[in-house]
């Protein structure tokens, strides 16, 4: 809340978001469901979380830079890392701050394959949906830069930009597993609110 010439603007517009981690123990029993484009109303095997995420500081001012036409680099991936908990303790995320600039150790990122405005509601309502899958195995073979190779593990997500790989929400969780020698996946769905 400002004050203009001695009016109150009481314009509470801000980004915020929730993250859902759904886990499929062995996602090769929804391979049909995913090639005719049904990733959302597949069944998980258990959900790791539902919780609020944090809007970075730095997301906020991309969100600020494609309304004004300043930016052309939209936040179209998804990037997931094993550095959101200690290996000492994988169940405890360590918080994000809005100061955060990104994951602490990314593993990979890929193109968000879903990625919806839903305006039914009120405009309180309103948000952009964002699912992605990240299937272990795609990765096998692959080096990639475990914090811990014994504990291959994801513990922090963000949404990022397109281009420049700019975090703009980031959330932290309890490990999950993720070896890329089995068929182990997770599906995110994260969902971002304009209110």
């Amino acid at each position: 809340m400002g004050e203009v010439n001695d009016i109150v603007l009481k314009d509470k517009t801000f980004p915020r978001g929730r993250l859902k981690v759904d886990v499929f123990e062995d996602i090769t029993k929804h391979l049909d469901d995913i090639k005719a484009g049904r990733l959302a109303s597949i069944k998980p095997d258990y959900t790791a979380f539902c919780d609020p995420n944090v809007v970075l500081d730095q997301g906020r001012e991309q969100f600020l830079k494609l309304i004004g036409n300043l930016s052309s680099d939209h936040a179209t991936k998804m990037a997931v890392g094993d550095g959101g908990a200690t290996i000492a303790d994988p169940f405890t995320p360590i918080p994000p701050s809005e100061t955060d600039t990104g994951l602490t150790n990314k593993i990979v990122s890929q193109d968000i394959s879903s990625i919806q405005v839903l305006t039914s509601g009120t405009p309180e309502q309103w948000l952009i949906e964002y699912v992605e899958l990240f299937v272990a195995a795609d990765y096998f073979g692959m080096s990639l830069p475990w914090i811990d190779s014994n504990q291959k593990v994801l513990n922090e997500a963000a949404i990022v930009t397109a281009s420049a790989e700019l975090a703009c929400t980031l959330k932290t969780f309890a490990s999950i597993p993720w070896d890329p020698a089995t068929n182990i996946a997770a599906r995110f769905t994260w969902d971002i609110y304009i209110n």
